[in-house]
């Protein structure tokens, strides 16, 4: 049996039956401040420059209360049962971010933009036992990311074309990892040192009739690990690496999406009718940075209809989604090297009907 590293007593020491093979008590808090500000200055009347910033600091505490079969007649004790983890740890940061953007208007139809900008998720503390490998606290990650695009108008603003390219730098990124020692069963985040993000983004929006308007977007992604990098353990054992060009974990090579939606000349019962279809392709991705965990989730296609009417005061609308019944399969989790591999399905065939009304 397991010894419990907190009070000395062996798995399954605890006073009456049990139904509990798992307790968690965790109590967390967070308290952020931030200061934000944006300017916008018109170089010429068609130049403007945009500057912002934000300055933040956070602290996250976290009491981490586990362990395993405590009674069921009362609520777990830190002397009587078998306690796999009893700490209390805290985080905080402070830094600035920052956002410069530029935009240039070639005439009132269309302009031209560039952007730099900042973003950071705050760290935390992750919930495991005494012995894992696993670190308690994992520090926040940053993006930087660096994108230009256009939006345009053309045909007395019938048909509409935007599109963007961006590269994204996220260092210090959190992944999830799940502890190498067998017997443990603990999973947490940890950072790993960079990934790099590159895409292109599209839209065209057209209205090809009176009551005709045809959407179209697609995107590409190409989410990598930019840099090899190994995690290890206050003892120097690697508990998790990454290797440069693995795909990140549930980021789609591409996307895209059409949609038609024909809105019918004169009313019904005082309301305008419409009939909508959208079509979806989600591409290829992986389930896992880990390459003995990672399975391969293969692209899927999605198809929906809906019909309405709407007016400023009653809207009725019968949707029908999923069209075809597709199971795609979304995610796979083979958690802890298990045989069993769950795998996370997109919603099936649905059909609903919303009425709404406005006061």
């Amino acid at each position: 049996m397991f010894l419990n590293l907190y009070n000395g007593l062996l798995a399954g020491s605890w006073g009456g039956d049990s139904n509990n093979a798992w307790f968690g008590v965790s109590e967390v808090e967070t308290i952020d401040m931030a200061i934000f500000c944006e300017g916008n200055y018109d170089v010429t009347e068609d130049f403007t420059v945009t500057v912002g910033g934000r300055w933040y600091d956070n602290e996250i505490d976290r009491d981490n209360f586990t362990g395993a079969l405590s009674p069921n007649d009362r609520a777990p004790n830190r002397n009587l049962d078998y306690v796999t983890a009893d700490e209390n740890n805290s985080v905080g940061e402070s830094g600035f971010v920052g956002k410069l953007g530029v935009r240039y208007n070639i005439d009132y139809d269309k302009m031209v933009y560039a952007t730099y900008s900042e973003g950071f998720r705050s760290g935390g503390a992750n919930l495991v036992k005494a012995n894992s490998n696993i670190p308690q606290s994992f520090e926040s990650d940053f993006l930087k990311n660096h994108e230009v695009g256009f939006k345009t108008s053309w045909m007395d603003n019938r048909l509409r074309v935007n599109a963007a390219v961006y590269r994204m730098a996220w260092e210090d990124i959190q992944l999830q990892i799940f502890d190498n020692q067998d017997g443990v069963f603990s999973s947490g985040v940890v950072n790993f040192a960079e990934a790099q993000i590159d895409g292109v983004e599209t839209e065209i929006i057209f209205a090809a009739t009176e009551g005709l308007e045809i959407s179209l977007t697609y995107a590409y992604i190409e989410a990598e690990i930019s840099e090899d990098d190994t995690v290890t353990n206050g003892s120097g054992d690697v508990i998790g690496e990454v290797i440069e060009g693995a795909q990140l974990p549930i980021t789609p090579d591409q996307k895209g999406s059409l949609g038609l939606e024909y809105n019918f000349q004169g009313q019904w019962f005082g309301m305008d009718p419409y009939v909508k279809f959208d079509y979806s392709y989600t591409g290829n991705s992986v389930s896992s940075m880990d390459e003995e965990e990672a399975i391969d989730t293969p692209h899927y296609e999605t198809m929906d209809i809906a019909v309405g009417m709407a007016n400023d005061v009653w809207s009725a609308n019968l949707k029908l989604e999923n069209l075809e019944d597709e199971r795609a399969v979304q995610f796979f989790n083979q958690r802890w090297g298990s045989e069993a591999t769950r795998a996370s399905i997109n919603k099936p065939r649905n059909l609903t009907l919303t009425v709404r009304r406005s006061f």
